[in-house]
């Protein structure tokens, strides 16, 4: 069974490309644009993995991580942040929000999905 991944960010350029990766991986997602989107959608879907955007409009990553992570079934999911930023700081916030890596943009796909491996366990 391939692994379900959650695709959150406000560009969609970006969802699309990662949508298509994943695809072509042999993952199955789902997507959402915003943090709001992202917390409903991942009660609802409950994914293997989240992939989320730092900074989005409405509700951002940080909080939504915070929201996803107090939801008890999925506590332990994964989260991968993605961030035009990278900035020193990031890394404290992510983790204190319960994310568990951060890449920055623009990332190669092939890193993205090493990542993702790592994440879920694969070789």
């Amino acid at each position: 069974m391939s692994a379900k991944i959650l695709i959150v960010d406000d560009q969609e350029s970006i969802r699309n490309m990662l949508s298509e990766l994943l695809g072509m991986a042999g993952y199955t997602y789902e997507m959402a644009q915003n943090g709001v989107e992202a917390v409903e959608l991942a009660g609802r879907t409950r994914p293997d993995l989240i992939i989320m955007d730092l900074m989005m409009p409405v509700k951002n990553g940080l909080e939504a991580a915070a929201e996803i992570r107090a939801l008890p079934e999925l506590e332990q999911t994964p989260i991968l942040f993605l961030t035009a930023r990278g900035q020193a700081q990031d890394e404290e916030k992510i983790r204190t929000a319960g994310g568990n890596a951060l890449m920055t943009k623009p990332f190669s796909p092939r890193q993205v999905l090493e990542k993702i491996k790592a994440l879920l366990g694969e070789r």
